[in-house]
């Protein structure tokens, strides 16, 4: 709500905000940096743009602390984000405060273990905090993002959970995981970003904008309504033309010559069903309203 505001304000903003900087219940203020302030910098939000984190702060008594840097803008340009085109790499950050600095290491490696199977550009820098830059409370976390694509995933744990909850290991396989189901769900952004998309778009210039989802959340469902009550803005909603399909020529050699050492007579055993099809995205598009800056002149 706070970038929101500010992109609509009088003066640039710079401000210093104290409190959590990452926890398990929204996004951390790394997903912020490299995905939120992207998205605005696709709808013309041009300037000194940029999140500095100086002190780290997890729950439960959090002592973290960031300056925000946000320009403000006269309107907000349509866009049409619905090439995502192909994951070319995954950056990432692993951070922690007041633990032993190992624990980076350790999320690192498991998370490289699942995600190196399906891409060999992959970077997840360690960001360790000690003294009074760390904080008041120990934790560690690790945010993942995808790009080429603007989809990023959050983990955060709190040191004192229970044992099997706690290990660096779950945490980087967790995060890895749950990045691969939003690249297969998804399109151009993650569920966590869709609400914020509809809005920018519903207040761009009067052009159409178009974006490529994957699956909706029932948040974002709620959001689109709210949307139609306050602006009057209505999705247009279809189905993407395009289709990712699984040839069958391009099974793997090990599949083919499992096939050909079956028993033609045993029609006992059934085939295991080989999906042909990725999920279906959507495309949404509006008409923007054209909400201006009234602070600012429209010449």
């Amino acid at each position: 709500p706070l970038a929101m505001i500010a992109i609509f304000g009088k003066a640039n903003l710079n401000c210093l905000l104290q409190g959590i900087t990452n926890d398990e219940l929204d996004y951390s203020v790394d997903t912020f940096n490299n995905c939120t302030l992207r998205l605005l910098k696709e709808f013309g939000v041009e300037g000194e743009l940029s999140l500095k984190v100086y002190k780290r702060g997890f729950r439960p008594e959090a002592g973290g602390e960031v300056r925000l840097k946000i320009p403000f803008v006269k309107s907000l340009k349509a866009v049409q984000l619905v090439d995502e085109g192909k994951v070319k790499r995954i950056r990432g950050v692993s951070t922690a405060s007041k633990v032993s600095p190992q624990i980076l290491n350790r999320i690192v490696d498991s998370a490289r273990g699942v995600l190196n199977d399906y891409i060999p550009d992959v970077w997840i820098y360690t960001d360790y905090f000690k003294g009074f830059k760390g904080g008041n409370s120990p934790g560690y976390a690790v945010n993942l993002v995808a790009e080429s694509t603007l989809i990023a995933v959050d983990e955060c744990l709190e040191v004192g959970k229970a044992a099997e909850d706690n290990l660096p290991e779950e945490l980087g396989t967790r995060v890895a995981m749950r990045l691969l189901d939003e690249l297969f769900y998804s399109g151009f952004v993650d569920t966590t970003h869709q609400s914020l998309v509809f809005l920018l778009m519903a207040l761009s210039e009067k052009k159409i904008s178009a974006v490529r989802v994957g699956r909706i959340s029932t948040y974002t469902v709620k959001y689109l309504r709210n949307l139609r009550t306050f602006f009057g803005v209505k999705f247009q909603i279809k189905n993407c033309e395009d289709k990712i399909v699984i040839d069958e020529e391009t099974k793997s050699e090990e599949e083919n010559g499992y096939d050909m050492m079956k028993d033609e007579d045993d029609d006992s055993e059934t085939k295991e069903e080989i999906p042909k099809e990725f999920p279906q995205n959507l495309i949404f598009s509006c008409w923007g309203i054209g909400f201006n800056n009234i602070a600012k002149k429209i010449l």
